[in-house]
């Protein structure tokens, strides 16, 4: 961990405002993971130690198609460093936004305009079939949505995410929603 917060100094990245702190904890949200090898007359063993800082934009999270943006630096045998990844484009202040008022974003919420959801056509099908449907809203947070690196992206828009529960005939399945925050 100590190694990996030295790797994004250099890189020029600030802790407090480039990396994201944990929702509930008072803390970075960071992963660690492992890379193992199997050998065939030999035990598995453990070939490098990763850490992953997820990213944020002043301080909020930056979620991207399918996975979050972020730094990974990874150590291998005897603790040298043998990958850096950052998965970030530079960015700028645009302009300050307007956001629209809560009692908006809910009446958006409600008709479901200008909604994107995560596993789309599972949701539509089963409120379509079950108007008895009841979605128990989680977490509700400001995120930046970022597109796969390799797609030309010239303004990282800011959304809200919605996440909760959807209940219908005894089955519970966890949505994902995403609107704009713009005061139209």
């Amino acid at each position: 961990m100590r190694r990996g917060l030295e790797m994004a100094q250099l890189l020029g990245l600030n802790k407090d405002v480039d990396l994201m702190k944990h929702p509930t904890a008072e803390r970075l949200d960071y992963v660690f993971e492992k890379t193992e090898r199997d050998s065939y007359n030999k035990p598995t063993r453990v070939v490098s130690r990763h850490v992953f800082f997820r990213r944020a934009i002043d301080g909020y999270r930056v979620v991207t198609g399918h996975y979050y943006g972020g730094l990974r630096v990874g150590f291998g045998i005897n603790g040298k460093l043998h990958q850096v990844e950052l998965t970030a484009r530079a960015t700028k202040p645009l302009s300050n936004i307007r956001v629209a008022s809560l009692a908006e974003q809910i009446k958006m919420f409600a008709d479901c305009k200008e909604i994107f959801a995560l596993r789309e056509s599972d949701f539509w099908e089963i409120v379509k079939a079950d108007k008895s449907a009841i979605l128990e809203l989680e977490n509700v947070e400001v995120i930046y949505f970022e597109d796969a690196p390799e797609k030309f992206q010239k303004v990282i828009p800011p959304l809200l995410r919605w996440q909760g529960n959807l209940k219908w005939q005894e089955k519970v399945e966890t949505i994902v929603f995403f609107t704009g925050i713009k005061e139209r």
